[in-house]
């Protein structure tokens, strides 16, 4: 069973969440190629532009959402940027990473960003496949790197479970959809689209936290 979408009757909360995925997986793929092959290099500098118009794109769905926030509000929203959290240097060997994100673009991404900070990271598609990850995987899992609206079941019933079996678990929310859908709002949030640098960032602050 699919968990709830905000905004249901709304088609472009919808439009604006998957734009957030594509958008996330063209910055995300553009900036590991660009750091890869070095500005020196042809390819490398064709990816520098894939780059720079992902990004332009990701700012005007960052402002759609705004926007829609505001509307409905009736005021301006300030949103979370994962920009905004501090960086901390926390060591990334030994700490294992649950991504669960149905998504396979953004998901594969989250998996690769991660696995180059030198994280362990598991991944699961949804609600169900992640709850059997937390009980079946031998060793610790520190994070839990989860997108809001999940097949299966919703992030908010996840987070609970999963801390039953784990009640050390830090949790990093993301989504496409702005930042009033989220659940537990004390928790960590990262918007979507992000980058690979503001992925790490996110994921490190999260983990440094007290």
């Amino acid at each position: 069973m699919t968990a709830p979408v905000p905004d249901t009757d709304d088609r472009a909360a919808k439009i604006v969440h998957d734009l957030n995925n594509l958008v996330s997986v063209i910055l995300g793929y553009s900036n590991l190629l660009v750091e890869q092959l070095g500005p020196d290099d042809a390819a490398g500098r064709m990816a520098g532009e894939v780059q720079a118009a992902a990004a332009r794109a990701a700012e005007l769905s960052r402002q759609l959402v705004e926007l829609r926030a505001a509307s409905r509000a009736g005021a301006p929203v300030a949103l979370a940027a994962a920009t905004a959290l501090p960086i901390a240097s926390v060591p990334a060997a030994r700490i294992t990473v649950l991504v669960v994100e149905d998504d396979k673009g953004v998901r594969k991404l989250a998996e690769s960003v991660l696995k180059r900070g030198g994280y362990q990271v598991l991944a699961a598609a949804d609600a169900a496949a992640a709850l059997e990850v937390c009980e079946k995987h031998p060793g610790g899992i520190e994070l839990l790197l989860a997108d809001v609206v999940l097949p299966g079941g919703g992030a908010a019933e996840l987070v609970a479970r999963a801390r039953k079996l784990r009640p050390a678990l830090r949790v990093l929310f993301m989504s496409g959809y702005d930042a009033g859908g989220i659940p537990e709002p004390g928790n960590a949030f990262l918007p979507k689209p992000f980058t690979a640098e503001t992925l790490t960032a996110a994921v490190r602050a999260v983990l440094a936290a007290r």
